[in-house]
């Protein structure tokens, strides 16, 4: 059976004693800013392992929560939360996003 929130959206709630070890990407330790000369090729590789073959369209929120429940680091989700709250068609529509186009 799914947990759900209030609003009837689908959470994970980790399993008792469950360790959260997704603080690293591509083996850099993430302190909620990426080195801006390593996030362009580092959130590229993230987001096509999380996002690539999933069926668009996707909301921010469900982005979030299917990245999250395939287990991608907080600095990715971070980048997620911050992208404008709307549906993506694609990949290549949250990749413009992420980089403000």
């Amino acid at each position: 059976m799914a947990n759900k929130d209030e609003e009837g959206t689908e959470v994970h709630i980790p399993d008792e004693g469950a360790v959260d070890d997704r603080d690293t990407m591509e083996g850099q330790l993430v302190t909620g800013k990426v080195q801006e000369h390593h996030l362009p090729k580092m959130i590229d590789v993230q987001i096509r392992k999380y996002l690539s073959g999933l069926t668009y369209p996707l909301t921010t929120e469900e982005l979030h929560n299917l990245v999250y429940d395939q287990g991608a680091n907080s600095g990715l989700l971070q980048i997620i939360d911050a992208l404008p709250d709307r549906s993506y068609g694609s990949y290549t529509d949250v990749w413009n996003a992420v980089e403000g186009k």
